[in-house]
Parts: structure tokens; C-alpha cells; sequence
């Protein structure tokens, strides 16, 4: 009796024990009302704005996407935090984590850096055509991430282009597509907003910082192609006793000055007969009454002018036709503009639409 008495009371001792190391230990202290909230994302870096009454036991954990422990743990006393050492072009997932808990207490955020901060070469504004090469040259750039570039119609975010590119030297490289606008229907230009994908991540846009104020990065396309839009003036007229037409064409037309973009010293009309399909061919100049010139001012655009059309106009004087079956008699016809440039090993070519008008 005596042995099973004491037995029962060490059994009854080692139970209170253990109660009693349990009690000493206790819940873990934290504040479960703490909050981070992501203020910006950069490329190498994440500002967050982190609210608690009580930074006791807490810890901001941040791992890559797909990583199963969150091995950057930083403990913070202060509410604004910029966290560095980030990749960019990365998945990242952070929260709060409670010391001493293998428990995750709060939700994880996900965020995605920056392919990179800022370029040389990407302002909030470039010009560009189809067929011209951009260079740009980021800070930085992470070359094993899975990126992808896409201009995004500005007005119509529905137009989505895929912008192939390539990356050498610290520079990314890129050739503007043929299909970011349309010759028919005319298009003088289209505003892209540039956006990048991360994997499969949501498309985002490229910003631009200027005096504090951030605007989305526009790349502005012209339509270098020459384009006839109307017909302002279709009279008869005289000069000298002889009868004549005076027609004057509005469009987009290259310049033959040598400060444009681009100037064509070489200028041709070619004007079709309707009814027999005879063509007849002026080229541009002066010649008594006979009058054929490009007329000086921008193409007019909705955000500007032309940076490539400096001239908006063409102007024909011609000498109406004496025979019934010959060129410029009462009748309906189509007129292009043809500009080329030879020598040098350049060969340059363009032509307009062909536009129809009649003569009286």
C-alpha cells in the first residue's frame, strides 16, 4: 500500500509540473490588427506602409514566388520602409510573421518588381514609324527573367501589339511593327502606351517621373507613307488668254527642304483618264502659266503636326485641253503624287492614295 501511495503521488506531482511549465510559457504577445500596405514598387526595392500598435514580435518576411520559406526577415520600428536587395523583374511574396510561430498569422501579399526603374532613351514622349530602331538603356535589368514588351493603343487599350526585342550590350533593342498602323484606312499616326509582362502576370505600363508627376510612357507612331486627303480648290481660271484648271490638293506631303526629316527633292503627278484609262505625268515645277508645286505647312494632326509631312498641300495650274480627246478636258479622273529620292545608293520611293476628281 505504502509503495502504491507514493506512486501516485509522484505521477500527481510530474502532472502538476508539467501544467505548471505550460502556464509559465504562455500565448505568444503580438498585435493581430497589424497591417503592411505596399506604397510603391520599384525595380530593386518596395516602399511599405506598415501600421501597428506594437512592433513586439513581428517581422516583415519577404521569399520569391515559389520558394517554400521566407528567408529575408527584417524586424522594423518605424511605420515607412523601404525594403532593398530586390531583383527586378521578380514574383515576390511577403507578410508579417510572429516570432517564435511557425504559424502564418496574416495574409501574404504578392508584388512584382520593376524591369527596371528608369532607361536612357524612354522619356514620356518618343517619336517613332514604323521600321525605325529604338535603343534604350535601362539601370538595371534582370536578362534571366521571362519579360515581355507590348505597345497598348492609348485611346483603344484593346490594341495590343507584341514588341519583340532583344537585349545586348546593357541596351534592349526594338524595331517599331508594320502593323501598328493602317494605310487603308488612313492612319497619320497612333499613340501606344508601352506595357510589360512578367511570366504570366497582368500586363502593366512603363511610367515616366518628371517633377514629381508620373504620366504613362507614350510611343507617338507617323505614318510615313504620303497621303492625299481632299481637294480644296477645283476652278477654271486664266492666264494669259488661255483657259486653265487651278486645283489645290490637301494632305500629308514630304518636304524638299534639307532640315525635315526627310525631304524629297524628286516629285511626279500621275493623272489617270477614267473612261480610257490614259495617264499622263507632270513633273513639279514652273513654266510659264503651267504651275506645279508643294505647298509649305505641317499636316495638322489631332495632338500637333506632321513631324514627317511638312508640306500640307500640292497646287496644279494647267492649261485646259483645245482637243476633245486629249489630257485636261471636261471629265473624271484619279491623281497620285509620287516622291523619290536616286543616287547615292539610295533609292527611296513612296506614293500617295490615288484620289478621284472630276474637271468641268
Amino acid at each position: 500500500m505504502k509503495l502504491k501511495s507514493i506512486f501516485l503521488i509522484l505521477v500527481t506531482s510530474i502532472i502538476l509540473c508539467s501544467c505548471n511549465s505550460d502556464d509559465s510559457a504562455g500565448p505568444i504577445e503580438f498585435d493581430a490588427n497589424a497591417k503592411l500596405e505596399i506604397v510603391k514598387v520599384n525595380a530593386t526595392s518596395i516602399d511599405v506602409n506598415y501600421e501597428t500598435n506594437s512592433f513586439f514580435n513581428l517581422a516583415i518576411g519577404i521569399r520569391k514566388e515559389g520558394e517554400t520559406e521566407f528567408g529575408l526577415q527584417t524586424q522594423y520600428d518605424t511605420n515607412n520602409i523601404t525594403r532593398d536587395n530586390l531583383e527586378p523583374a521578380q514574383k515576390y511574396e511577403m507578410t508579417l510573421l510572429v516570432s517564435g510561430s511557425d504559424e502564418l498569422k496574416f495574409d501574404i501579399i504578392k508584388f512584382t518588381t520593376l524591369p527596371f526603374d528608369k532607361a536612357n532613351g524612354l522619356l514620356d514622349y518618343v517619336y517613332s514609324e514604323r521600321g525605325l530602331t529604338h535603343e534604350i538603356e535601362p539601370n538595371v535589368y534582370n536578362a534571366d527573367a521571362s519579360i515581355k514588351f507590348y505597345l497598348i493603343g492609348e485611346s483603344d487599350p484593346n490594341i495590343k501589339i507584341e514588341l519583340p526585342y532583344t537585349f545586348t550590350n546593357g541596351k534592349i533593342k526594338f524595331v517599331t511593327p508594320e502593323n501598328t498602323l493602317s494605310d487603308t484606312p488612313y492612319q497619320e499616326y497612333q499613340n501606344y502606351n508601352v506595357g510589360y509582362q512578367i511570366e504570366e502576370a497582368p500586363i502593366s505600363l512603363l511610367t515616366f517621373s518628371r517633377h514629381s508627376e508620373v504620366n504613362n510612357i507614350v510611343i507617338s507612331v507617323f505614318n510615313k507613307k504620303p497621303y492625299i486627303q481632299s481637294i480644296t480648290e477645283n476652278k477654271r481660271t486664266s492666264c494669259q488668254n488661255v483657259s486653265m484648271y487651278s486645283l489645290r490638293f490637301k494632305g500629308a506631303f514630304f518636304s524638299h527642304y534639307d532640315d525635315s526629316i526627310y525631304n524629297f527633292e524628286q516629285t511626279k503627278a500621275v493623272i489617270t483618264r477614267i473612261d480610257d484609262g490614259s495617264e499622263f505625268i507632270l513633273d513639279e515645277g514652273s513654266n510659264g502659266c503651267t504651275q506645279y508645286m508643294r505647298l509649305e505647312g505641317n499636316f495638322e494632326l489631332p495632338n500637333g503636326v506632321s513631324k514627317i509631312h511638312t508640306n500640307s498641300g500640292v497646287w496644279i495650274k494647267y492649261p485646259k485641253s483645245t482637243l476633245p480627246n486629249a489630257m485636261f478636258t471636261a471629265g473624271d479622273y484619279k491623281i497620285k503624287f509620287v516622291f523619290s529620292n536616286q543616287g547615292n545608293g539610295v533609292d527611296d520611293f513612296y506614293e500617295t492614295n490615288e484620289f478621284p476628281f472630276t474637271l468641268d
